[in-house]
């Protein structure tokens, strides 16, 4: 199998044979599998794995198998000519992410991609399969980029680079705080139309803040205010079916949001944890309640069940950096940010008069802690009440929720979160076998359906998986 010479992360380390396997049970194959572990070799200025080859005949798949000693953040960059479709793979067979990069629907790269830009793996072994789509055969190449060489840039510089074959990925990095705006001005492209290149910001947890086509305009595009500190990256994305260099400037901007307190003094403060009991007398009644907040952080709303129709009332919130957003309260368990300060919360009915609502505020980021091992027990009074959990896990963590009274029903959802506030799964009354390839702090939703009376009482236990 031709090849460019390897080149391993620097923090990455890897064995120098070949194996041909005849029958591989881990990855399904076509007619012809082959195995190449890539060889080791660390440079100082190792930015990026190539992973190159050439399918020679229709159904052929290669694998690439490479170890990372360290977690890291990654971007994989497509410069294929063939129609190539990839996977890539945990030693326990998960896959991570994949792409059919020649059908026109999932691409790798640029503003028609249909996978994220920044991927997050954990330190272990991976296998970077690639195969022809349908009969395709040709030569292949990506590129595994670590997001920690991105170029680092500074606010309000203009940024000028080249795509060489138009099919690149240029990758930057900024730093920004929490309340901070990101705006992205694309001022130059030549040697491609805007449909030829893709813009994207994701933030520290791999969610896409911008995601669009590169098209020059004089109005910036604009992350909104960010929720999380920490380095954002930009990356500038060719696109696969490109032969040509690409030229391209843009200007990165960070600015600090204003803060003014939608508050007026009138306000009812609210404690958290405690239920607000009220009536909306009349059509019109809107009550007002202020959230005070020492640290900004991620909180939690749950609307209980009552005898009036929770579809007929919103709830808004409006914070102190002028954003505000509404809810009808009938939807349930609502997870938001709020920074620092005296928030505004606004409880008010869409048609009708009479309506009584229960609910209660939480902090998710100030929830209880719990570690591996722990045995946690919920008391949902009423049964459609919420309790949230936190704690700390490792990239390449494997862990599950499991009732911790053999056969017990309890009849409670758990949901799992990041601390960016992503839901990451659900299920009834267990989460099962879970791997999250970035360290930090998760939470625990239990939470009961918006019909539940009567109280609910649970006991589970959150145990890491070492198999």
């Amino acid at each position: 199998m031709p090849r460019d010479e390897d080149v391993d992360f620097e923090k990455g380390r890897v064995s120098n044979k070949r194996e041909t396997l005849e029958n591989p049970a881990e990855i399904e194959a076509g007619p012809s599998l082959h195995f190449e572990t890539l060889e080791p070799r660390l440079l100082l200025s190792a930015d990026f794995l190539p992973v190159t080859g050439t399918i020679d005949i229709p159904g052929e798949e290669e694998a690439h198998v490479f170890t990372l000693t360290e977690a890291t953040a990654v971007h994989i960059d497509d410069l294929s000519a063939a129609n190539v479709e990839w996977r890539l793979l945990r030693e326990d067979g998960r896959v991570v992410a994949s792409a059919d990069a020649g059908d026109g629907n999932s691409d790798t790269n640029g503003h028609r991609a249909d996978m994220m830009s920044t991927l997050a793996l954990a330190s272990g072994t991976y296998t970077f399969s690639v195969g022809g789509i349908g009969s395709a055969t040709g030569s292949y190449r990506f590129e595994i980029k670590d997001l920690s060489q991105s170029i680092p840039i500074s606010s309000g510089t203009l940024i000028e680079g080249q795509l060489p074959t138009g099919r690149e990925t240029q990758l930057y990095s900024i730093s920004a705080g929490q309340g901070d705006i990101l705006d992205l001005e694309l001022e130059t492209l030549s040697g491609g139309i805007w449909s030829d290149v893709g813009v994207r910001i994701t933030d520290p947890f791999g969610n896409n803040l911008i995601d669009a086509a590169f098209s020059v305009s004089d109005t910036p595009l604009t992350t909104g205010i960010l929720n999380v500190g920490g380095t954002y990256i930009l990356s500038i994305e060719g696109e696969r079916l490109q032969s040509g260099p690409i030229d391209f400037g843009v200007t990165l901007t960070r600015s600090r949001a204003t803060t003014t307190s939608p508050t007026d003094g009138t306000e009812t403060p609210i404690v958290l944890g405690q239920d607000i009991d009220a009536t909306l007398a009349d059509i019109d009644d809107v009550h007002r309640y202020s959230i005070s907040s020492a640290n900004p952080g991620l909180f939690l709303l749950t609307p209980h069940r009552s005898p009036s129709n929770l579809f007929w009332i919103n709830a808004t919130i409006s914070d102190t950096m002028g954003r505000s957003q509404t809810q009808v309260i009938g939807n349930g368990d609502r997870l938001f940010h709020l920074p620092a300060g005296d928030n505004l919360l606004e409880i008010q009915s869409i048609n009708a008069a009479n309506l009584s609502y229960r609910m209660a505020l939480r902090s998710v980021t100030g929830a209880p802690q719990i570690a591996y091992g722990d045995v946690f027990e919920p008391h949902l009074v009423p049964g459609s009440d919420s309790e949230v959990y936190r704690f700390d896990a490792q990239a390449g963590d494997t862990f599950s929720v499991t009732t911790s009274v053999p056969g017990a029903q309890h009849y409670v959802n758990l949901d799992l979160y990041d601390a960016s506030g992503q839901r990451l799964t659900t299920s009834q009354d267990m989460l099962g076998r879970t791997t999250v390839d970035r360290a930090g702090t998760y939470y625990i939703l239990v939470r009961g359906d918006m019909d539940n009376i009567a109280e609910r009482n649970a006991a589970f236990r959150l145990d890491k998986v070492t198999d």
